[in-house]
């Protein structure tokens, strides 16, 4: 059908192309008509590839037809290649069940309806309980006395920490170990004022 249609828009005439392709008259003709009313032209198979168009028109004209042209020519006539979507197989059967069970439920609406009724509703209560922030250090055989915070941590209040519950600690451990000061990255510990107290007290292990 293609090749007719090809043919015929390229300026040959029925008797010709019915030499070329050896048809009858009378399918070429009904062809052409068909395409003249509707301006399309059904597709024998989406999935032929570039390689096998070429073919297929280079064997039916009897002549080489370069890929390239034909590539051309079914962009002008709109015909672009694509990707096939992939999707779980599904049989003609379960597509019709699946229908089915869509137009079952075509009119359902969003509506909570019960959803939110007294009846159906499992009461919650937040917890009383408030929870109380500590901070603290320790080495693997001697722990800090915990240190109650009662605002957020601050650049401000972790230098405090530092300066009235760690380096007492840390002044009172074994001077014949080797200790490193560790804390993770928040925010309030890479602060510009918390990395300036570091170096403004010098010890090498507290950077």
């Amino acid at each position: 059908m293609r090749e007719i249609i090809g043919l015929w828009r390229g300026g040959h005439s029925e008797q010709n192309i019915e030499e070329i392709l050896d048809h009858s008259k009378t399918t070429i003709h009904d062809i052409i008509t068909n395409y003249k009313n509707s301006q399309q032209i059904t597709a024998e198979d989406w999935q032929q590839s570039l390689d096998e168009i070429t073919k297929k028109i280079s064997e039916s004209l009897s002549i080489f037809v370069c890929s390239s042209t034909i590539k051309s020519a079914l962009y002008y006539e709109g015909f672009f290649g694509q990707a096939g979507k992939r999707k779980p197989l599904v049989s003609e059967a379960n597509r019709k069940k699946r229908l089915e069970w869509c137009y079952e439920r075509r009119n359902w609406d969003t509506e909570p309806h019960e959803k939110y009724d007294v009846d159906c509703l499992i009461p919650t209560v937040k917890s009383e309980n408030q929870g109380v922030m500590v901070w603290g250090c320790f080495t693997k055989d001697k722990l800090d006395p915990l240190v109650q915070v009662s605002s957020s941590i601050t650049g401000d209040v972790y230098i405090n920490l530092l300066e009235n519950t760690f380096l007492p600690f840390y002044n009172s451990l074994d001077d014949d170990l080797e200790y490193i000061f560790q804390d993770d990255n928040a925010p309030v510990h890479r602060a510009r004022t918390v990395k300036q107290w570091k170096e403004d007290n010098s010890d090498p292990s507290l950077l």
